[in-house]
């Protein structure tokens, strides 16, 4: 039997319409990435706790815990204060916790226990580390989406400067202490200085479960063309090359749509922008999750454009990436570090960060035929439906951690 440990910040649907967390703010990319590990890994082990520790503003509702059971899959989260990054405790407890009382009721010999840990955090660190002590037996696997410096709040005061120092040295203390590691990069093998034989890439997957993949050529029957871009407005100064392209591009019946969560100053200046060129749509961030997907099969190109410049470029995959081009519509992209180059032969690749670079590969590309267009998109959907999905990721990545239960997999479906 195959038990799985998901210590990470996962939420479920049931959780979200309970809670009435509908907010920008959450981390939608995380929660995305989660669920597409959590729902390929159940096509292959018997059981999954998803124990999940979530900051929540709400004073009322901080050390509540909920459980949710299911046949095969149980969600056990704590709601928990993030203020001084008192979070990291609240992790290192709950995770620690929850996870030994489970094992210390089902541990035998004929159970086999794996770990994950989503994220390099010092309170699922330590919580690994205590566990493993604990039951030896099991196998510990720390996944690996971002650079830990990408991912600690920000802040400039003398105490958020201390404390993410000290939370810095704790995971530099636990962070060698796993059986294996999943890395969204190759370059964070390297920065991390993980030991290239207990480390493998798996950038990330599409939840293939996702149903109406195909691009329909009806899509492309509207007299006005439409460039989309979803995903994170924070970064405000590489947004504004990116609609200074579009402007400098002047295509006639064409716009530029973009979904996404701003804050209010540039939000406020994205709403005057759209009044000044009608072309220009801002429509916020979207909640109704088929919509946003709908809305990508029927543009006519994505835009996944990162200032190569930018240092977390080189450690990070942008997960946007596997829906976009699951999407059968055509993509343009910035060449990352990141990024594996096995995806650039199914991509527009935008080789200048600048609005002159950009807009130059926007006319190029709405210069060719619709068929170009089309098949270049249905290429880019093939390879991610063949190559990328949960099914494939989720057994490249436990043939790495336990070839052998993929073995038993295997034999049991003879």
């Amino acid at each position: 039997m195959k038990i799985c440990f998901w210590l990470g910040s996962y939420l479920s649907e049931e959780h979200i319409v309970d809670l009435g967390i509908r907010s920008p703010n959450e981390l939608i990319s995380s929660k995305v990435a989660q669920r597409n590990f959590i729902e390929g890994l159940l096509k292959y082990v018997d059981y999954i706790n998803v124990i999940s520790v979530i900051r929540h503003k709400d004073i009322s509702k901080i050390l509540r815990k909920t459980v949710k059971t299911h046949s095969n899959l149980q969600y056990i989260v704590l709601y928990a204060l993030g203020l001084l990054y008192l979070d990291r405790l609240f992790k290192l407890f709950f995770y620690k916790k929850e996870a030994q009382k489970i094992m210390r009721i089902q541990n035998n010999d004929k159970i086999e226990f794996i770990i994950f840990v989503y994220e390099v955090t010092s309170g699922g660190c330590r919580a690994a580390g205590i566990l493993k002590r604990l039951f030896p037996r099991i196998t510990t696997v720390l996944i690996i989406p971002d650079a830990p410096e990408h991912m600690s709040p920000s802040g400039d005061g003398f105490i958020k400067k201390l404390l993410k120092k000290f939370d810095r040295k704790i995971i530099d203390a636990h962070l060698y202490n796993f059986d294996k590691y999943i890395v969204f990069s190759s370059g964070l093998v390297s920065l991390l200085n993980i030991d290239t034989t207990k480390s493998i890439l798996i950038e990330g997957m599409y939840n293939d479960d996702i149903t109406s993949l195909k691009h329909s050529d009806v899509f492309r029957t509207q007299k006005i063309r439409k460039i989309l871009y979803a995903g994170n407005l924070n970064d405000e100064k590489s947004l504004r090359v990116i609609l200074d392209a579009f402007v400098l591009a002047d295509l006639e019946n064409v716009t530029l749509c973009l979904y996404g969560f701003a804050k209010p100053d540039f939000e406020k200046y994205l709403n005057f922008l759209s009044k000044k060129h009608p072309n220009i749509q801002y429509k916020g961030f979207c909640e109704n999750r088929e919509k946003l997907l709908d809305e990508e099969r029927e543009a006519d190109l994505l835009l996944m454009l990162r200032d190569p410049n930018l240092e977390y470029t080189k450690y990070s995959f942008p997960s946007k990436l596997f829906e976009y081009m699951a999407s059968g519509t055509p993509v343009l992209a910035s060449r990352l570090d990141g990024i594996p180059e096995e995806y650039y032969k199914y991509l527009f690749i935008a080789d200048e960060y600048t609005k002159q670079g950009i807009s130059k590969k926007i006319k190029e590309i709405f210069a060719h035929d619709t068929s170009i267009l089309t098949s270049i998109g249905a290429k880019a959907q093939e390879f991610i439906l063949n190559n990328k999905t949960n099914t494939i990721q989720v057994k490249k990545m436990l043939d790495f951690i336990c070839p052998s239960m993929i073995e038993k997999e295997a034999n049991a479906n003879v």
